[in-house]
């Protein structure tokens, strides 16, 4: 689930960049009309992108739980941090995609810090 929810994240960011890619040539076209076309795309893409976050740190910390491949303060962090992307995705998605993002760069350090210190996880692998 992790991962699945993980392939599905690049995805729509990369659908997201498109947006803002096609947004910035087409901002010196005549047609603001089509420019707020794509500002509107790219605007809902975060509503689009909330749910497939909050699986991916749900299923992060289940994999943090089962299997110990995540320090126990991060473990029992995501879970109030789902719960909290969960409760705000339907009113504010832009917020719970911001707050996603926000644990995806503070996990990837933490497993960068990890592999940098050599720590060895419970099954004898290596991070």
């Amino acid at each position: 689930m992790a991962y699945g929810s993980g392939i599905i994240i690049v995805g729509l960011v990369l659908v997201s960049v498109s947006f803002t890619l096609a947004l910035s040539e087409i901002a010196t076209a005549l047609d603001p009309q089509v420019a707020k076309t794509f500002f509107v795309y790219e605007w809902n893409s975060a509503a689009i992108q909330s749910a497939p976050l909050a699986a991916l740190v749900a299923a992060s910390a289940v994999l943090g739980f089962r299997y110990g491949a995540l320090p126990t303060w991060l473990t029992w962090f995501s879970v109030p941090i789902v719960i909290l992307m969960l409760a705000i995705g339907v009113s504010g998605p832009g917020m719970a995609t911001g707050i996603g993002y926000a644990w995806v760069a503070l996990f990837s350090l933490v497993l960068a810090f990890q592999a940098w210190q050599g720590r060895e996880l419970p099954s004898g692998n290596t991070v």
